[in-house]
């Protein structure tokens, strides 16, 4: 069960990630919650969320995962069965306004083209051609789209 929750985070956080970097982007906060079924009458409620800064703003994928991997393994409970789960990237700004940290890693030349590259082949040959292994390979879990707009 935890391996489904940080797959379904790590897939989120990298949709996210490509967002943001096709609007030019850097998040520097980063959110991932679980939570059970509210309607479901089982004793074992559990809604947490953990926040975490980012020591430079990115939008660097492989970074993005592992904090979100730190984060869900911090709130995950065992045993528990969890309904949704989710993540939010705040402190949006350009990268030209990113003042660099002399002491936090920051996003390096060879993860930007490793990122920029992922992103033209998933684009040329269809989404999830290259992903995180993290992500899964046939995830067992999908988005609820009930609501979703019909794209015109």
């Amino acid at each position: 069960m935890l391996f489904r929750s940080i797959a379904a985070i790590t897939t989120f956080v990298g949709n996210a990630a490509v967002r943001m970097r096709q609007e030019n982007l850097c998040a520097g906060i980063i959110t991932v919650f679980l939570k059970t079924n509210r309607f479901r009458s089982s004793p074992e409620q559990h809604h947490q969320a953990a926040t975490m800064p980012l020591p430079s703003p990115t939008a660097d994928t492989g970074l993005l995962t592992s904090v979100c991997d730190q984060l869900i393994r911090s709130l995950y409970r065992k045993g528990t069965d969890y309904k949704g789960t989710g993540v939010i990237l705040s402190g949006l700004e350009p990268p030209s306004t990113v003042t660099p940290d002399l002491f936090a890693p920051h996003d390096s030349p060879v993860h930007s083209r490793l990122n920029k590259t992922i992103d033209l082949i998933n684009h040329n040959y269809g989404a999830r051609t290259v992903f995180y292994a993290v992500q899964g390979i046939n995830p067992s879990w999908q988005m609820k789209r009930k609501y979703c707009s019909p794209h015109y």
